[in-house]
């Protein structure tokens, strides 16, 4: 149960009218919190929610930023992929010839390759240029994960998706599910989590192979549903996800 309520330390009027949000928060090197929302990225002060900065995108845009080992970001809206400084500041833009709602959070390799999706898996060097593409699913904007050997994990409604560090599909199977296309989470020992539509989770070795799938309450009791976002992951292996049952009326 609840152990204790949080309680609010501050709040912020960020800028522009808000359409589509980022689906969560990152921090920039020097602790600065990244807000994607209104088709802006803002860095607050964790400690007061002062805006530092925006970075004024103005299209439609879900991307929760990228921070490699330089401090620079990487983040997505509408057709654009832009890296900037710590600060702020535009470093460079590319254009994706794609749809115009930018929903993939850019994720990094060890040689801060920046691998995100928009219609495809792509990668971009960490100055912009690019590295490679391959197709997985029309409307694609899943969030990537990417394992300790550098394998690429891709969700879609198509199913899941593995590619070598350079772009190679390495295998596709969709384990007799529909996959939610919500992302996906690895654990410690290469296990890939993801969510199907009807509120099941399931468990995928790196190679391919189903491990176990959970049908939820929901599942059971509806038979409707999804898993919302990749699960997170708790250090004792422990998994906490979400869900959201529609098509039912109480």
């Amino acid at each position: 149960g609840i152990q204790m309520w949080a309680r609010l330390s501050w709040t912020t009027q960020l800028p522009g009218i808000c359409g589509d949000s980022g689906t969560g928060l990152s921090q920039n090197l020097s602790g600065l919190v990244l807000v994607s929302a209104c088709g802006n990225l803002s860095a607050l002060d964790p400690d007061t929610g002062e805006v530092r900065w925006t970075f004024a995108g103005g299209e439609t845009s879900r991307s929760v930023p990228a921070v490699d080992s330089q401090g620079n970001l990487y983040w997505g809206y509408g057709t654009n992929l832009v890296s900037l400084t710590a600060d702020g500041a535009l470093r460079w833009a590319g254009i994706v010839d794609a749809n115009h709602v930018f929903g993939s959070s850019p994720v990094l390799d060890d040689q801060d390759h920046v691998i995100f999706t928009h219609d495809a898996v792509l990668a971009v060097s960490s100055d912009g240029q690019f590295f490679w593409g391959a197709p997985a699913y029309t409307w694609l904007n899943t969030s990537p994960a990417i394992g300790a050997d550098g394998t690429i994990f891709v969700s879609s409604p198509d199913g899941l998706w593995a590619y070598s560090p350079d772009g190679r599909l390495i295998w596709h199977d969709n384990f007799a599910k529909t996959p939610s296309g919500y992302g996906v989470s690895i654990g410690d020992d290469g296990t890939v989590y993801a969510g199907a539509t009807g509120a099941e989770l399931y468990a995928v070795t790196a190679q391919g192979q189903l491990t176990w799938s959970l049908t939820t309450e929901e599942s059971r009791i509806i038979g409707a549903g999804v898993v919302i976002g990749p699960p997170a992951i708790g250090r004792d292996g422990t998994l906490y996800f979400g869900t959201d049952v529609y098509g039912f009326a109480m």
